[in-house]
């Protein structure tokens, strides 16, 4: 398969480089919130921002994921817009950017400590509109879990604003994550109760703090934040006929992305419990509607042969994707392979056919191998360790500019 691509090479900063190379953990709030699957660290996508951006673009992420693009973007003045066709990360990364007020502190703190005061039970009302719901939606949860879940949701309801039950909700994902996917024991009750107050408490400071220093650096009120960004739930191909992407905005100057890694197992919309039996509950807790598998959310089937629906779906979402762009909008993406001895050519020729030429990288680094930044993937699951060092250990820079016709 022979691809051709745009000779000049592009010369990465040191710090790009450095964010790349970097192993260190998703600590920052509000990042921290909910470790996103796949995510990648919020010092790469700062540091490409601040290199190959400029005040008041556009950035474009179309698999947004958790939002982290974005956060990035509106700290350093540029506008963003992110698409996912998940519910649940749209959830998320909305959730992640909307501020918080003096008084949703005050209103969050006292239904905390209201809360406090009670032992959690199964509500005595069903949430469910039918027992296939229910069945499908707390499927594979342990007992005590499922009533932990059941009466904190129950009592997010006495929450007056929907922007504080989102938020209440984003910090539930973020302790069922904690106590459920990819564990092999369980905490009790208490401890999910006691893990749930720490994290909302810490959660309200740290999310109010990280948008207070984004605004002043826009010159804004913390309220006004939201009309920097877009985030639009839905299939990113056919995004150039997308209303919501005001039309000031465009072209977009810049894409940071890391889309579905082709043929390797990564479940963005579950939790894996014990042994991997698989729980839908991150959409119940999201209020997030879930009906699709997970070929949907990954491009395509893992086992098709020659992932011919994925690099299908992938051609025709930065065919979409080059229509919102600049001539000179470089796209700088981060992706892991199950066999790159075929699939990343396969990608590249994707790439091509939407319009894009591949930008070889230069630095003095030596995890740049044929012009492309190489690095060992940080924090992957406990079942992923267990197979030792395989192809999708390794992720990816892959940086891309739209082909301009002569």
């Amino acid at each position: 398969m022979k691809i051709t691509h745009r000779k000049a090479e592009l010369r990465l900063p040191d710090s790009v480089v450095h964010a790349v190379l970097s192993q260190q953990k998703v600590d920052e709030s509000p990042h921290n919130l909910y470790r996103y699957p796949a995510r990648f660290a919020p010092s790469f996508a700062r540091e490409i921002i601040k290199a190959f951006s400029k005040e008041g673009d556009l950035v474009l992420d179309p698999f947004c994921g958790g939002g982290t693009t974005l956060l990035e973007a509106m700290s350093y003045k540029r506008r963003a817009a992110g698409i996912d066709v998940s519910s649940l990360a749209a959830f998320i990364a909305r959730t992640k950017t909307t501020p918080i007020t003096v008084h949703d502190r005050y209103a969050l703190h006292a239904w905390l400590d209201c809360l406090n005061q009670e032992e959690p039970v199964l509500p005595s009302r069903d949430a469910w509109s039918t027992s296939e719901e229910r069945d499908h939606y707390e499927r594979n949860l342990p007992g005590h879990v499922r009533t932990f879940f059941a009466w904190a949701v129950d009592n997010v309801k006495l929450l007056p604003k929907p922007r504080q039950q989102a938020f209440v909700r984003l910090v539930l994902l973020s302790v069922g994550q904690w106590a459920l996917d990819c564990k092999t024991s369980v905490p009790t009750i208490a401890a999910l109760k006691a893990e749930f107050a720490q994290r909302l408490q810490a959660a309200i400071q740290s999310h109010r703090e990280f948008l207070t220093l984004a605004a002043q650096a826009n010159n804004m009120p913390r309220c006004r934040l939201g009309s920097l960004r877009r985030i639009i739930n839905r299939d990113a191909s056919g995004s150039e006929d997308e209303g919501r992407i005001p039309g000031a905005w465009l072209p977009a100057k810049l894409v940071v992305t890391s889309p579905p890694y082709p043929g390797v197992h990564v479940v963005y919309h579950r939790w894996q419990i014990n042994g991997r039996r698989e729980t839908p509950a991150p959409f119940w807790l999201a209020n997030q509607r879930d009906g699709a598998g997970e070929s949907f959310y990954g491009l395509g089937r893992r086992d098709e042969p020659r992932l011919a629906t994925y690099f299908d779906r992938l051609k025709q979402v930065f065919a979409s994707v080059r229509l919102l762009l600049s001539d000179d909008a470089p796209v700088f993406q981060l992706v892991a392979f199950a066999d790159p001895t075929w699939q990343l050519p396969a990608f590249l020729k994707a790439m091509e056919e939407a319009g894009f030429v591949e930008t070889l990288v230069e630095t003095n680094h030596e995890c740049v191998v044929g012009g492309r930044l190489w690095r060992q993937v940080p924090g992957r699951k406990w079942y992923a360790n267990k197979r030792g060092d395989i192809p999708a250990s390794k992720e990816v820079l892959l940086v891309h500019k739209p082909r301009v016709a002569a």
